[in-house]
């Protein structure tokens, strides 16, 4: 049955100035069809896709069959996973063959030009990898946020543009668990997506940050806010925002209630 002839069991919780993004389509067939059953339920305007991991290939053909293909941007892996070229590997990005955890990612140490160059294969083979899949790739973030560290967001930057990707994912703009070093941080990248036209929201962060945005009056009838959410499948089959755990429909229909008086005030 085509995508759009599902029945939705709730209206877009939202107006039309939130994207409501999906991360981690493809990472297996749990995830995805909790993906799935968001886009169908009217959850979701967009999700993220990670290339290099075993739901890949089944996301793809999911994407293709309920139609929401142009709604599919990329999860820039370099965290978890085997990586799509060879350099890489070789690199203190991997361990044995593989990333290295997030907590392991080199924040702030400088490349050497033979880590850059190996780092930038993967990143152009993952977008490749993606496209290859039949998407145009609406937009650009990653997984575990590592797009924003400044060991390679430039290069990131960069590629996003070479490749003609309209739209990356800003950095946290709202929420109360950031530390000034990450603020000044934070601010900075997102000055400089926007001098590079990659920028199209004014705000981002998880529900509950553009909650705490809403509770002290940030969110004016011109603004406009990307909310990033992890789609999982509890137990009934009710779809569950990860780390939380709670109904994803219930968190955004709390988003919706916030929201509703800067959409009437447009």
């Amino acid at each position: 049955m085509p995508y759009a002839a599902w029945k939705r069991l709730s209206p877009p919780v939202t107006h039309s100035n939130v994207i409501i993004t999906a991360d981690d389509f493809g990472i297996d067939t749990r995830v995805n069809e909790a993906v799935v059953r968001a886009f169908g339920d009217g959850l979701i305007t967009h999700a993220s896709l990670l290339v290099n991991l075993p739901g890949f290939e089944e996301a793809c053909r999911l994407s293709r069959q309920y139609g929401f293909g142009n709604r599919i941007g990329l999860h820039l892996n370099l965290t978890e996973g085997v990586p799509l070229t060879t350099r890489v590997r070789g690199t203190t990005f991997c361990i044995d063959g593989h990333f290295a955890p997030s907590h392991r990612f080199r924040r702030y140490a400088p490349l050497t030009s033979a880590d850059r160059s190996a780092v930038e294969d993967e990143v152009r083979a993952q977008i490749a990898a993606a496209r290859d899949g039949g998407f145009d790739i609406a937009h650009l973030d990653s997984h575990n946020d590592v797009h924003l560290e400044p060991t390679i967001a430039g290069l990131v930057l960069a590629i996003a543009r070479e490749c003609a990707i309209p739209r990356v994912r800003p950095a946290r703009t709202c929420g109360a668990r950031q530390g000034t070093i990450r603020w000044l941080q934070f601010r900075c990248y997102n000055a400089w997506l926007a001098r590079r036209g990659l920028k199209q929201v004014r705000h981002f962060g998880t529900i509950d940050d553009v909650l705490w945005l809403t509770d002290r009056g940030g969110f004016g009838p011109e603004a406009s806010a990307e909310v990033m959410t992890h789609p999982r499948l509890g137990a009934d089959g009710t779809v569950l925002d990860a780390p939380s755990m709670k109904p994803l429909s219930q968190a955004l229909q709390q988003l919706r209630a916030r929201l509703a008086p800067a959409q009437m005030s447009k």
